[in-house]
């Protein structure tokens, strides 16, 4: 890139994004920032193009909804993170999907208005990105957020994530149907599968068609799968 679309991308930085951020109490390291509420820790990131040339520069905006305690059940092993990325996020997304309903990239070139780029990266990040970050701040108000938007949510969760958030709040149904649908090669949810909670904390899950008959054993961060056919 040129020394004017360097400068202009800078500013943008310094002028718009970090202001914004350090308003709502964020910390940084570069372009990523972070703030715990709760036991959440919201999460953003100014993503450049890889294909940046010395014509144009092209960004984007990602963020997400960190949880320790779902990364460690993923891991199998106490997780500390004290400034993760978005790409660690067990719910991410990029913002453009919100502001623009499409994987949006704003552009730096010579023909461009940067004020105009500036001016429009201020009015995402307040309208989109602000009622985002005000609004879920616990695991408990993420429920909401996936209910709710889950056209653009849900497909960007592993089910694994999902899996391990619905354990976390509650949500054994939805659970149940998540770890069904995951480890089964095909849907089960027509045949009922019966759920036994044992004394010893074992959450046990039976289910079978005429292809498959298989048994599921949930115990704290586990999850065994036994197929009989």
């Amino acid at each position: 890139m040129t020394e004017i679309l360097k400068a202009q991308f800078d500013e943008i930085c310094k002028g718009t994004i970090l202001p914004f951020f350090k308003e709502l109490g964020f910390k940084r390291k570069t372009l990523h920032f972070v703030k715990q509420t709760n036991e959440v820790t919201q999460c953003f990131n100014v993503q450049k193009s890889q294909w940046n040339s010395y014509h144009n520069v092209m960004f984007t905006f990602n963020f997400g909804f960190y949880n320790a305690d779902i990364s460690s059940i993923l891991a199998d092993k106490e997780i500390v993170n004290e400034f993760p990325k978005t790409y660690d996020c067990f719910i991410q997304n990029r913002l453009g999907i919100f502001s623009h309903n499409r994987d949006h990239w704003y552009t730096l070139s010579k023909n461009i208005d940067v004020r105009k780029t500036a001016e429009q990266i201020k009015t995402d990040l307040e309208k989109y990105l602000k009622p985002m970050f005000d609004n879920y701040v616990s695991l408990d108000t993420l429920k909401q957020l996936i209910a709710k938007d889950e056209k653009y949510i849900s497909p960007t969760v592993s089910p694994h994530y999902l899996i391990a958030f619905y354990m976390l709040t509650d949500q054994m149904e939805k659970g149940r149907k998540t770890i069904i649908d995951t480890v089964s090669d095909k849907s089960l949810w027509t045949y009922n599968p019966e759920v036994f909670l044992k004394q010893d904390g074992h959450m046990i899950f039976f289910f079978k068609n005429q292809e498959v008959e298989e048994t599921l054993d949930i115990f704290e961060n586990q999850i065994t799968v036994r197929r009989n056919k």
